[in-house]
């Protein structure tokens, strides 16, 4: 059940936070960043959509302070399907994708609407997200830190080609029209492995769910944009700074993409697939490994992996999955 409180005046824009079991002391500093918004707070909503939290947030996690909140429960675990329920709840125009980790700068929404404003022909865009680290990490890691979501925007870059080329929109701070998210929400709803997505407490790492929605957008003809003016700070754990947490989420965003790939094209092995799979590629790629240096041969083998795994849920998910309706 949803609790409502002063939904009388039109919404420019929602805030959506999905969380489950989500770090406290991380979780206060989200919640302070968005007190501190400098939009006023009669032009924006709160939701908070709890995803299967062990505690209900609503009874941990008190939201009051914003005039126009609201909590979403979600009877089960998993970001995608979260984020269909945040959707589908919102009355803003504009929606703000907000992680339980993420502290936005004090005028990221104020900024996230005149941008909004200003670039009609935008569906969906985002920013820089900065790190701060639980305990600095080694030094080789650096290199792959926009795996965990890592990243500055140094210049304003938009584009509206369908493909998985830059610029990336992730999920951390993301913003998108509410029409489209709707849209987009129906595709999932009648195609529900696109659920299979998203990263879940069964150990299932994958991460996909973002770059599904800004390809749904630019199908749609709209673009996708980054932009400078937009940052937030990501609250990053010691234990995402590991190797083995690494590969997991490396592996994970290997199966995303040929997932997505897939369900694009309706077939379980893609063309472009097919084509590493003939023997010269094959070679080039064996004598390749045996020069590598040791993280060229973690992303080969990721990849590998990935690959692997998306061909085995793709094959499963068609055959178990049906369309799912509206709680």
């Amino acid at each position: 059940m949803d609790t409502v409180s002063n939904l009388e005046a039109p919404l420019e824009l929602s805030v959506i936070i999905c969380s489950r079991n989500p770090r406290r002391e991380y979780f206060q500093r989200v919640l302070e960043a968005l007190k501190a918004q400098s939009l006023e707070k009669s032009r924006w909503e709160l939701l908070l959509v709890d995803s299967a939290s062990d505690i209900p947030l609503e009874n941990s996690e008190p939201i009051s302070w914003h005039g126009r909140h609201r909590y979403v429960r979600v009877g089960e675990p998993g970001s995608a399907l979260a984020r269909i329920r945040g959707v589908e709840a919102a009355l803003g125009r504009l929606l703000v994708f907000v992680d339980d980790d993420n502290v936005l700068n004090p005028d990221y929404l104020e900024e996230a609407v005149a941008l909004g404003n200003s670039f009609p022909q935008l569906g969906i865009w985002g920013g820089s997200t900065l790190p701060v680290y639980e305990m600095s990490p080694p030094e080789w890691f650096h290199e792959h830190a926009s795996m965990i979501a890592v990243r500055e925007i140094s210049r304003d870059l938009w584009s509206n080609i369908p493909r998985m080329e830059e610029p990336w929109v992730i999920g951390a701070g993301m913003v998108v029209r509410r029409e489209l998210a709707l849209e987009y929400a129906a595709i999932v709803r009648s195609d529900p492995r696109r659920l299979f997505l998203s990263r879940a407490p069964d150990g299932r790492n994958l991460g996909g769910e973002d770059l599904d929605m800004v390809l749904s957008v630019c199908d749609r003809g709209f673009g996708r944009g980054v932009f400078k003016s937009l940052v937030l700070h990501h609250l990053i754990p010691a234990h995402r700074c590991t190797g083995d947490y690494l590969e997991s989420i490396m592996v994970g965003n290997a199966a995303s993409v040929s997932l997505i790939q897939m369900f694009r094209d309706g077939t379980a092995i893609p063309p472009h697939v097919l084509a590493l799979r003939h023997l010269p590629y094959r070679m080039m790629q064996w004598w390749r490994s045996r020069h590598a240096c040791r993280h060229e041969k973690m992303r080969s083998r990721t990849r590998r992996k990935g690959l692997a795994l998306a061909e085995k849920l793709f094959l499963e998910l068609s055959q178990t999955l049906h369309p799912i309706k509206k709680s």
